[in-house]
């Protein structure tokens, strides 16, 4: 891990970062560092706030990784700096140490704007381009069916704006640097699907440490479809308890009885029949993900919205094996500067299916080759050169 951007003339190390990528988020990161102060120095910093080093608003690239080679980077804005002052700060030779947590957040930063103007006849895509262009986005975002005429709020910001309109059209929202992209939610957004094994078995290294099934009780018309309950282990690392009741059942025929969904919004005025179709389709997308899991993985930089990712092992009962679609990641890294075996990197992930165990996806999209360039102090998205 290395902080890229700001230079930092003051001694210092980084001793964690936390990184959150979610859907319909702006990215944000926290990152604590270490500044060293000789003893004449700290005598003249004393009293002064934190900003003294990264002041807010300040510019931040962070490439973050377990190598060069698999890394990414995090580019953003500060937003405050803490300073973290303990009774154990750890002294050395005629000087001592200083923690600074910075909170940061992502290039979209600046889609907190808040403007009014109108939108005439317009698509979610054609509006999330002029937006995301006007804050110096990169854009991928598909044409939707349904039309716009409407009108945006003096208070409210551009930001907030769109995410209006994905729920409207039942799209996902995401944010990866300085790309935005609007897209259907069973595309994936990676092309790469890691696996994860949990086996809790001696000998046997876990690649995911937890996993939890949180909800999946009723499927989207309300209807019970099924029914989870808590996997045991005995201390011998034996499934001891499992149950799982299969979706709803025929009494007449004994075959499995898919979900029907029929739904009628009386919220929303519309103006043809479909606009009134594309209402109902995104209410359905809006409880797309009705079977819902999360875990802890071993790190893994790539892991954002959109991405894909198998589970498997023998301590996961059947049903939870397979592909999930994630739908939130948060990587936690700790840097330890005496023993670098000890320094630890997880991800925390939401992860969703559209079928009790299974998961529907369509083609992964094609997202535009971009780069996070700085200019005149704000990030901007630069096509990358061949």
């Amino acid at each position: 891990m290395r902080v890229q951007r700001p230079e930092v003339l003051l001694q210092s190390m980084v001793l964690s970062l936390d990184v959150h990528r979610e859907d319909g988020m702006h990215e944000w990161a926290q990152i604590t560092v270490r500044y060293f102060l000789s003893d004449s120095f700290r005598v003249v910093v004393s009293g002064l706030p934190p900003s003294l080093w990264w002041a807010e608003n300040t510019a931040v690239r962070i490439l973050y990784g377990p190598t060069p080679g698999i890394s990414r980077e995090f580019v953003g804005y500060v937003v405050s700096p803490e300073l973290l002052l303990t009774s154990g700060q750890p002294h050395f030779a005629g000087g001592q140490t200083i923690d600074v947590r910075y909170t940061l957040l992502g290039a979209t930063k600046h889609m907190q704007s808040a403007r009014q103007r109108t939108w005439r006849t317009c698509t979610a895509a054609y509006m999330a381009r002029q937006i995301g262009q006007e804050a110096g986005m990169a854009v991928l975002a598909p044409d939707h069916a349904r039309l716009f005429g409407v009108r945006q709020q003096a208070l409210q910001s551009d930001f907030s704006f769109l995410q209006n309109r994905a729920e409207e059209i039942g799209w996902r929202l995401a944010m990866s640097g300085t790309l935005l992209t609007l897209t259907d939610p069973r595309q994936p957004l990676e092309r790469y699907e890691p696996r994860f094994e949990q086996h809790q078995m001696p000998g046997r290294q876990d690649t995911m440490t937890a996993f939890q099934a949180v909800s999946g009780e009723t499927d989207p018309s309300g209807s019970v479809r099924a029914h989870h309950t808590s996997m045991g282990l005995s201390p011998a690392g034996q499934i001891s308890a499992a149950a799982y009741s299969a979706p709803r059942w025929d009494l007449v025929s004994s075959e499995t009885v898919p979900a029907q969904v029929s739904r009628f919004d009386t919220k929303q005025v519309v103006q043809s029949y479909t606009d009134a179709a594309s209402v109902v389709q995104a209410a359905a997308s809006r409880d797309l993900w009705w079977v819902r899991g999360s875990a802890t993985v071993d790190g893994d930089v790539r892991l954002g919205p959109g991405c894909v990712v198998q589970l498997g092992g023998a301590a996961l009962t059947r049903q939870y094996q397979g592909r999930w679609m994630v739908l939130s990641a948060h990587h936690r890294i700790t840097v330890n500067h005496v023993d670098r075996t000890r320094s630890t990197f997880h991800t925390d992930v939401e992860l969703g299916r559209d079928q009790p165990t299974s998961l529907t996806t369509l083609p992964t999209a094609s997202l535009p080759v971009t780069e996070n360039a700085l200019v005149g102090g704000r990030w901007n998205a630069r096509r990358r050169r061949a």
